[in-house]
């Protein structure tokens, strides 16, 4: 059945809309933030410049749509429900690790734009300082479970600063795409690397 007058341009809508966004991201990506212009998004999107102003409100609003996208994939809530069911340290670190290579190969583009422009663009640098609030407390999450398992409370702060250190921002892409690991190998590795971490941390302050 065909769609009614409005149902076809709201579809419209959204087309535009989607267009714009994956414009934008494959612009900001190729070329960076600040190099990339309205006419150059819409031209690749196939819009007018009009157009990308009123269904996102510019560069910045595409910018902070695909953050709010990145920070609120499905990969994050998977890897934490996962975290809830684990009875080992090592399998919550491996889930910790799964989680961020999903996230990573899925928006690894977007994260590495943001990180690039906000030390130059105040509003962004508060989004980022927003997203990073949140992901702190899903790692601090994982980091109650290990508590949890191995009882040992004193060593909270520093297991999170372990897993900030392996699983925060840099890490993977650090080990993918600046020296070319595999995925799979690079999950591994970081599990391996906090796993020893983890434990020192555990038996410091069972001794402290």
């Amino acid at each position: 059945m065909p769609l009614p007058p409005d149902g076809r341009r709201a579809e419209v809508a959204r087309a535009k809309r989607s267009a714009v966004v994956a414009a934008a991201r494959t612009l900001f990506a190729e070329q960076g933030y600040f190099t990339t212009t309205v006419e150059q998004i819409a031209r690749v999107a196939g819009v007018a410049p009009a157009t990308v102003y009123a269904t996102t409100g510019g560069k910045q609003g595409l910018l902070f749509e695909l953050v709010q996208e990145w920070s609120t994939t499905p990969a994050v809530r998977e890897a934490l429900e996962g975290v809830a069911r684990c009875e080992r340290v090592e399998d919550v670190l491996a889930e910790l690790s799964a989680g961020v290579g999903r996230v990573r190969d899925e928006w690894g583009d977007v994260i590495e734009v943001v990180l690039a422009t906000a030390p130059h663009e105040p509003a962004v640098a508060a989004r980022l300082l927003e997203v990073r609030r949140v992901y702190e407390a899903d790692v601090d999450r994982c980091v109650r479970r290990i508590l949890d398992l191995t009882d040992h409370p004193g060593a909270h702060r520093e297991v999170l600063d372990v897993l900030w250190f392996y699983f925060g921002f840099r890490g993977y892409a650090l080990l993918v795409h600046d020296r070319g690991w595999d995925s799979a190998r690079a999950e591994r590795w970081l599990v391996r690397q906090a796993l020893r971490a983890v434990e020192d941390a555990l038996a410091g302050s069972a001794t402290a």
